[in-house]
């Protein structure tokens, strides 16, 4: 099920952030916060932010993550991801997926990303190909569908330097009654 596709996105995704000691991370668009713990455990003394423009899913990242809260370990917080309440540089890695389909202005969302992103800092960028995107009859409106060439245009006109995109084959699901073979895109970029 798509659920279960999404587990494997966040963890591709995971794996590409290269957590390390004392890194100050970003993960904009958490949603309830499921990952915010393991993000804190992959190494050590991480520190977490939440940023999602729903005041509803802050409110349930809040509730599920009180007690790394109350740890100062978590925070978060209710904001547009083009204009965030962070000081520059406040990061040294930042992780988004499937948020990107969703950005009105891709430009100004990287900018902000490169603002708020320390010298030498890691994007992480997890998202669906266009074909599978296009095969979800919920993509139909809202959505702003990727390729591969897509991304490297994307990056080319921002300010950071893409250091990858990995293509990654997960399984095959059966949707609206067809057997459709699951992609992710994981963008890797850093901070000039």
């Amino acid at each position: 099920c798509i659920r279960d596709s999404n587990m494997i996105i966040n963890q591709d995704a995971i794996k590409a952030l290269s957590l390390e000691a004392n890194d100050r991370l970003l993960e904009v668009g958490p949603g309830n916060g499921v990952f915010a713990s393991q993000l804190i455990a992959a190494a050590e003394n991480v520190t977490y932010a939440g940023c999602d423009y729903s005041s509803l899913m802050v409110d349930e990242a809040t509730a599920l993550n009180q007690t790394l809260i109350d740890s100062n370990q978590a925070k978060f917080v209710h904001a547009e991801c083009d204009n965030m309440p962070f000081e520059n540089g406040a990061f040294t890695k930042i992780l988004t997926v499937n948020t990107i389909y969703f950005w009105v202005d891709p430009q100004a969302v990287l900018s902000e990303f490169y603002r708020v992103l320390a010298p030498c800092g890691r994007l992480v960028i997890g998202l669906r190909p266009e074909a599978n995107m296009k095969a979800m009859p919920f993509t139909k409106y809202g959505f702003t569908f990727f390729t591969e060439d897509h991304l490297i245009k994307l990056f080319e006109a921002s300010p950071f330097s893409l250091v990858e995109i990995q293509r990654n084959v997960e399984k095959t699901i059966e949707f609206a009654g067809k057997p459709m073979p699951l992609e992710n895109f994981v963008v890797a970029a850093e901070k000039k």
